[in-house]
């Protein structure tokens, strides 16, 4: 529905790609996950989304850290790397201080995040704490496969009709 015209990075949504009620729908959508009306709103219908919005900060960490394993942990085996990247979402911050353990690893990583749109200073700031909202760390791309998954399911007033239907999903 909406996936193949936002797949690309600061393209938008037409004002009649969706109805009223699957617009409420989807800010409903995006609530859940801590975005505000006025962002989403801008993002969807005026200026897109940035790549590193559309990918979500744990996709990148863990594509990051896959695509680097060499560097990050010469010491492990394969089977352990998926252990180590749960272990890294599990405390705030250790993602930047696992790069630091890696000579020029930050600024590989720097130039990987200012590529998908993010300023070198906000990643700075940002990834030194884990500072995110969860619609930033789970992906505008999941939080749209949700709102598709979901909006069949809706009523005239934007709702989603029954408990059953909301297990089933």
């Amino acid at each position: 529905m909406i996936a193949n015209k936002l797949s690309q990075p600061r393209t938008h949504l037409n004002c009649d790609d969706l109805t009223p009620n699957q617009k409420i729908f989807l800010w409903e959508v995006m609530a859940r996950h801590g975005a505000k009306q006025g962002f989403s709103y801008d993002r969807f219908f005026v200026k897109g989304f940035f790549r590193w919005e559309l990918m979500g900060i744990t996709n990148i960490k863990h594509d990051f850290i896959r695509a680097h394993v060499d560097e990050l942990f010469p010491e492990h085996s394969t089977e352990d790397i998926e252990k180590e990247i749960t272990r890294i979402d599990s405390v705030g911050g250790e993602f930047y201080r696992l790069l630091g353990r890696s000579y020029g690893l930050k600024k590989k990583f720097h130039a990987y995040i200012s590529e998908l749109g993010m300023s070198i200073t906000t990643s700075l700031k940002r990834f030194s704490v884990d500072d995110w909202e969860d619609f930033e760390r789970v992906g505008i791309r999941a939080i749209i496969e949700e709102f598709e998954r979901e909006v069949p399911f809706i009523d005239a007033e934007g709702k989603l009709t029954s408990h059953e239907t909301k297990a089933a999903l």
